[in-house]
Protein backbone atom coordinates (compact mmCIF):
# COMPACT_ATOMS: atom_id res chain seq x y z
CA UNK A 1 0.00 0.00 0.00
CA UNK A 2 1.20 3.48 -0.88
CA UNK A 3 1.68 6.18 1.77
CA UNK A 4 0.68 8.75 -0.88
CA UNK A 5 -0.38 8.48 -4.50
CA UNK A 6 -1.68 10.71 -7.24
CA UNK A 7 -0.97 12.42 -10.54
CA UNK A 8 2.05 14.57 -11.34
CA UNK A 9 3.56 15.99 -14.53
CA UNK A 10 7.16 14.98 -15.23
CA UNK A 11 9.63 16.02 -17.89
CA UNK A 12 10.81 13.02 -19.89
CA UNK A 13 14.46 12.04 -19.84
CA UNK A 14 15.30 11.99 -23.53
CA UNK A 15 12.78 14.13 -25.43
CA UNK A 16 12.24 16.62 -22.61
CA UNK A 17 8.48 16.42 -23.15
CA UNK A 18 6.15 16.96 -20.21
CA UNK A 19 4.05 13.89 -19.47
CA UNK A 20 1.40 13.16 -16.89
CA UNK A 21 2.46 10.27 -14.65
CA UNK A 22 0.97 8.38 -11.74
CA UNK A 23 3.16 8.65 -8.65
CA UNK A 24 3.27 6.37 -5.61
CA UNK A 25 5.27 7.07 -2.47
CA UNK A 26 6.02 3.97 -0.41
CA UNK A 27 8.23 4.76 2.56
CA UNK A 28 11.22 6.59 1.11
CA UNK A 29 10.76 5.37 -2.47
CA UNK A 30 8.90 7.34 -5.13
CA UNK A 31 7.60 5.32 -8.11
CA UNK A 32 6.37 6.68 -11.47
CA UNK A 33 4.02 4.83 -13.83
CA UNK A 34 2.00 5.76 -16.93
CA UNK A 35 -1.27 5.20 -15.04
CA UNK A 36 -2.72 3.56 -11.93
CA UNK A 37 -2.65 0.06 -13.42
CA UNK A 38 0.81 0.21 -15.08
CA UNK A 39 4.00 -1.22 -13.63
CA UNK A 40 6.26 1.63 -12.40
CA UNK A 41 8.98 2.44 -14.91
CA UNK A 42 11.05 4.88 -12.87
CA UNK A 43 12.07 5.21 -9.22
CA UNK A 44 13.53 7.93 -6.99
CA UNK A 45 15.05 6.81 -3.69
CA UNK A 46 14.42 9.79 -1.45
CA UNK A 47 17.46 9.03 0.73
CA UNK A 48 19.57 9.82 -2.38
CA UNK A 49 17.98 13.25 -2.93
CA UNK A 50 20.25 16.19 -2.27
CA UNK A 51 17.81 19.04 -2.87
CA UNK A 52 14.19 19.79 -3.79
CA UNK A 53 13.32 23.32 -4.83
CA UNK A 54 10.93 25.43 -6.86
CA UNK A 55 11.85 25.82 -10.51
CA UNK A 56 10.88 28.64 -12.87
CA UNK A 57 9.66 26.96 -16.07
CA UNK A 58 7.75 29.00 -18.64
CA UNK A 59 4.16 27.81 -18.82
CA UNK A 60 4.67 25.38 -15.93
CA UNK A 61 3.41 26.87 -12.67
CA UNK A 62 4.11 24.76 -9.59
CA UNK A 63 7.21 23.23 -11.19
CA UNK A 64 10.02 21.96 -9.00
CA UNK A 65 13.40 20.27 -9.39
CA UNK A 66 14.59 17.17 -7.56
CA UNK A 67 18.39 16.93 -7.55
CA UNK A 68 20.03 13.67 -6.67
CA UNK A 69 23.14 13.62 -4.50
CA UNK A 70 26.36 13.16 -6.43
CA UNK A 71 28.33 10.16 -5.34
CA UNK A 72 32.01 10.32 -6.18
CA UNK A 73 32.33 6.79 -7.47
CA UNK A 74 28.83 6.52 -8.90
CA UNK A 75 28.53 9.77 -10.88
CA UNK A 76 30.17 8.46 -14.06
CA UNK A 77 28.37 5.13 -13.83
CA UNK A 78 25.02 6.91 -13.57
CA UNK A 79 25.84 9.04 -16.61
CA UNK A 80 26.92 5.99 -18.64
CA UNK A 81 23.71 4.18 -17.71
CA UNK A 82 21.63 7.20 -18.72
CA UNK A 83 20.35 7.61 -15.18
CA UNK A 84 19.05 11.02 -14.29
CA UNK A 85 20.64 13.20 -11.66
CA UNK A 86 17.87 15.82 -11.90
CA UNK A 87 14.12 15.45 -12.29
CA UNK A 88 11.76 18.27 -13.31
CA UNK A 89 8.25 17.80 -11.97
CA UNK A 90 5.06 19.84 -11.81
CA UNK A 91 2.23 19.55 -9.32
CA UNK A 92 -1.23 19.73 -10.89
CA UNK A 93 -2.79 21.69 -8.03
CA UNK A 94 -1.38 24.03 -5.42
CA UNK A 95 -2.64 21.66 -2.69
CA UNK A 96 -0.38 18.95 -4.16
CA UNK A 97 2.62 21.28 -4.15
CA UNK A 98 2.74 21.92 -0.40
Amino acid sequence: NADFEGWIVKQSTWRKEWRRRYMLLKGTTLFFAKDESSVPHQVIHMQDVEKIGEEQVLGRPLAFRVTMAKQESGANILKQMGAESTFLLQAERKDDFT
